[in-house]
């Protein structure tokens, strides 16, 4: 039996931060060491709204007492982490893993791994190279209805998939309604100017709708489906959010070699009004999801006859609640990460991510490109 693992947070940009860091102080196999931020990658508000970047270095600090470093390359060297979560802006991840993979510690990057293909296999290298484990986090998957899923696909209960729909929204980031995981404050207060001081409503800082709800359905039908994608097409419009240069609706199809999907993302719908998981279409049947009034989840099943068949969400396995337990249980085990956190299985999706962006700059059919063809 290992000792605690030493985990350390590299980041606020992304409001994920807040829970990842509560997930931390919660596993008493953890040892949360200290978190730090980046510069950010374009200049940012000087006021301090809810989830945005002052704000959540005051909460993770004040309010769960972490320990909070000036510098994130310091607090590598002094605290010496096994495990780094990275929630900067998505094009800094490859800069921290550099640093990170240079000291011999393991990443795990929030989703999307990277704004391109090319990124990603930069990243792919370095972690190859210096042996780092690179994981992508998908707050999604951890959801136990989501194995549900896979095990109704992997029994055949709905035969061969043909198609695939998955369409998640949100008011946005820092949207009117908005409430992120285990934090009672919301963000409806925020001002238009304020978000157009922060880094998802730039383009150059990694922000969209595409880059940040799409690569969700990327994630769902690259381990539900079991097939690498082909080609897709995608188109992005700012409807709503013209105080920002990205956009805040997004879709892709996405072709499989016998299948296709539909993945759409928005910043523009009112909170919980979206199904929790993907619609799967199969030949002999259909499987999606329903959240109850009391946040329950349950999976429903359908044939051809109408036969209905419905699954209540199973509790949580203890390693499955997020990544730092599937991580310490990996460590302490040996065991295999789960498929979705691997770095081959993310690279798929982020080729399906890269073709469905390419394509809405070039307004055609793109292909999925492996590494073959994406230098990098």
């Amino acid at each position: 039996m290992l000792g605690k693992c030493k985990v350390a947070i590299v980041g606020v940009a992304h409001m994920h931060v807040l829970y990842l860091a509560r997930d931390c102080l919660d596993n008493p196999n953890v040892d949360l060491v200290g978190f730090a931020d980046t510069p950010p990658v374009i200049e940012e508000l000087s006021s301090a709204p809810p989830f945005t970047r002052k704000w959540n270095i005051e909460y993770v600090s004040k309010r769960l007492g972490a320990r909070f470093f000036t510098c994130y390359k310091e607090m590598l060297d002094t605290e010496k982490p096994d495990l780094v979560l990275v929630c900067t802006e998505t094009p800094l991840h490859f800069e921290v893993l550099k640093e990170c993979a240079q000291r011999g510690i393991d990443v795990s990057v929030e989703k999307p791994m990277a704004t391109n293909l090319s990124d990603g296999l930069k990243m792919a290298r370095v972690a190859e190279k210096t042996k780092t484990a690179l994981m992508v986090n998908w707050p999604l998957a951890w959801q136990p209805f989501m194995s549900v899923y896979k095990k109704i696909i992997d029994d055949g209960l709905i035969g061969k998939i043909l198609k695939v729909h998955q369409s998640i929204g949100h008011p946005g980031p820092l949207g009117r309604g908005v409430r992120h995981p285990r934090v009672e404050e919301t963000s409806n207060d925020t001002t238009s100017e304020e978000k157009a001081g922060t880094w998802w409503y730039s383009k150059r800082a990694g922000g969209g709708a595409m880059l940040d709800f799409c690569c969700y359905g990327a994630m769902s039908c690259n381990w539900l489906i079991g097939q690498s994608a082909v080609a897709a097409m995608g188109m992005r419009a700012n409807t709503d959010s013209f105080f920002g240069d990205c956009d805040d609706n997004a879709a892709m199809i996405v072709r499989y070699p016998s299948c296709m999907a539909v993945l759409e993302g928005s910043w523009t719908t009112p909170s919980d009004t979206m199904p929790p998981g993907p619609e799967l279409y199969g030949s002999e049947g259909k499987v999606w999801s329903e959240k109850d009034k009391d946040e329950k989840i349950t999976v429903k099943v359908i044939d051809y006859m109408g036969k209905l068949t419905e699954i209540p969400e199973p509790a949580p396995e203890p390693h499955m609640l997020n990544i730092s337990a599937a991580y310490v249980h990996h460590r302490q085990t040996g065991q295999p990460l789960p498929e979705f956190l691997k770095l081959d299985q993310n690279l798929q999706v982020l080729a399906i991510l890269d073709a469905g962006l390419k394509s809405a700059e070039s307004n055609k059919l793109e292909p999925v490109n492996s590494s073959v063809w994406e230098i990098g």
